[in-house]
């Protein structure tokens, strides 16, 4: 009989947690403040979710991938190693705020955000997003679910009180992440007072982390051209944040699907390095197919089922049509099941230590949205925007799959020799 890992179940609810509570979170802020006030919301978090990039790429993808390779390191000495890479990180990411807020233009009024509690978000819900992360990679998934439970479930709680209270604000919602992400971080603690940290396992482990987060930094960068949130803000710059309100409002509904993608982060790369350790890359291949065609099938009829029924959801719950709804839900869902596929083969490329073309296919992604999305959008709207984010995953995605293919083929007649 077929049963699911522990970790893989927990990592599944506490998705349907956090993807959960952003959906319902969506739904409280359209109906509370409309759809260009949500709009702006919605772009002041791509530039959140850019931050949270950055930190993915250096600090959370790499210890996913390679704590399970740490050899003798302790779970209390490798805490300490990312906590000092946290925090120059959080640092950097400060002095880059505060360079924005000084000079002239980078930072103007019109911002429904002061630099002070962007800087105050984006460290408290990376700090959030870390403790989860380590929670998972050293088999305390209860915890991380708890902690989750916490940051987005209390977060979720407060936002509903003060849209039914008359009181909500976009301001108020900021206050709100930051207060429930610190909240979150007290199951930490009692990992942070056993935390060791010593020159040289920093210097061991930031050399390793150096190797795969400096490529997926640089692929992150540059894949950000080719993800949703630059169609955000090219859709915002051409037609307004109107359009952005309604084209995220469509999005919350199948970003749902989203839970797929974040969950089997919390699982896929640690398991994927442990099959190549045990079984070569013949076993990691193999355990790669087998998540891709179960994460892809099931998207795929989900987002079926979500066009039949979206005219009677979206309805339901903004208590009015969006234009082009059926499309634009059909081209995020296709674009999700492919960004699965795509997180699936990336856990293979992370676990064999070849990261180097798969910075040229984001490059390639990268360079078709900046080129061919705003005149997309100025000729054909919403529909043309997203047209081209969704051929870029296309070509991206299937360039990624063959270089997974070949490179397992060559590991293996390396290995055979």
């Amino acid at each position: 009989m077929f049963t699911l890992p522990r970790r893989v179940r927990w990592s599944f609810i506490d998705q349907v947690l956090v993807s959960g509570a952003s959906f319902l979170t969506g739904v409280i802020l359209i109906r509370a403040l409309g759809l260009e006030a949500f709009g702006v919301y919605a772009l002041i978090l791509v530039g959140l979710q850019f931050a949270a990039g950055v930190q993915e790429a250096l600090i959370l993808n790499p210890m996913m991938s390679l704590f399970d390779q740490r050899g003798e390191v302790s779970p209390r000495r490798y805490l300490g190693v990312v906590m000092v890479h946290q925090g120059a990180l959080s640092a950097l990411l400060l002095a880059l705020i505060g360079i924005a807020a000084l000079v002239p233009g980078l930072w103007t009024v019109s911002l429904p955000i002061s630099p002070g509690v962007a800087a105050l978000l984006v460290v408290s819900t990376q700090a959030q997003d870390l403790a989860r992360r380590f929670f998972y990679v050293t088999e305390r998934p209860g915890r991380a679910f708890a902690c989750d439970v916490v940051a987005h479930g209390g977060r979720l709680a407060i936002i509903t009180g003060l849209a039914l209270g008359g009181g909500l604000s976009i301001s108020l919602v900021w206050g709100v992440m930051i207060a429930t992400a610190l909240a979150g971080l007290v199951f930490l603690v009692p990992d942070l007072r056993r935390m060791q940290v010593d020159r040289e396992t920093v210097q061991a482990l930031t050399l390793r982390h150096r190797h795969v987060g400096g490529w997926m930094l640089a692929t992150m960068l540059v894949a950000w051209f080719s993800e949703s949130g630059f169609a955000l803000m090219v859709i915002g710059a051409t037609l307004g944040t109107a359009e952005v309100g309604a084209v995220r409002a469509v999005q919350n509904l199948v970003m749902v699907l989203n839970l797929l993608i974040q969950s089997q982060e919390n699982f896929v790369p640690s398991t994927a390095s442990q099959r190549l350790v045990s079984g070569g890359p013949p076993a990691l291949r193999a355990y790669l197919v087998r998540v891709g065609a179960l994460g892809v099938g099931g998207m795929v009829a989900a987002v079926v089922a979500l066009a039949l029924l979206a005219g009677p959801l979206i309805e339901l719950l903004y208590g009015n049509p969006v234009p082009h709804q059926v499309a634009i839900l059909l081209l995020f869902g296709c674009f999700l099941a492919l960004g699965f596929l795509n997180s699936v083969v990336y856990a293979g490329l992370r676990a064999l230590s070849h990261l180097q073309s798969v910075f040229l296919t984001h490059v390639i992604a990268g360079v078709m949205c900046v080129a061919l999305m705003p005149v997309a959008a100025t000729a054909a709207g919403v529909l043309g925007a997203l047209g081209v984010l969704l051929v870029a995953r296309i070509v991206m995605t299937s360039q990624m799959v063959a270089i997974l293919l070949r490179r397992t083929q060559v590991a293996h007649g390396e290995g055979a020799a």
